[in-house]
């Protein structure tokens, strides 16, 4: 492949990840990352809260404009990435 084609399918899919968002919430660590790397690998953009008080802040947070509170970061929650 060459370069350029090989950028356009890096730049789709993060275009089709953007699309598809959701919040994990588990109180074990192992649990999230292994699972929050399976749900990113296959395409959804993943934000991992440890608890409910941390969902409950992304929540509040998200507003309708924008990113949509995809990039919210709270001190109990983290986003998993590969």
């Amino acid at each position: 492949m060459r370069k350029n084609q090989i950028q356009e399918q890096i730049r789709k899919r993060i275009q089709k990840r953007s699309k598809k968002w959701l919040i994990l919430v588990d109180d074990e660590e192992t649990i999230r990352l292994s699972l929050g790397n399976y749900l990113y690998n296959a395409g959804y953009s993943v934000t991992a809260c440890a608890d409910a008080e941390a969902l409950l802040e992304i929540l509040s947070s998200i507003s309708l404009g924008g990113d949509g509170g995809r990039n919210t970061n709270t001190s109990s929650s983290s986003s998993s990435s590969a």
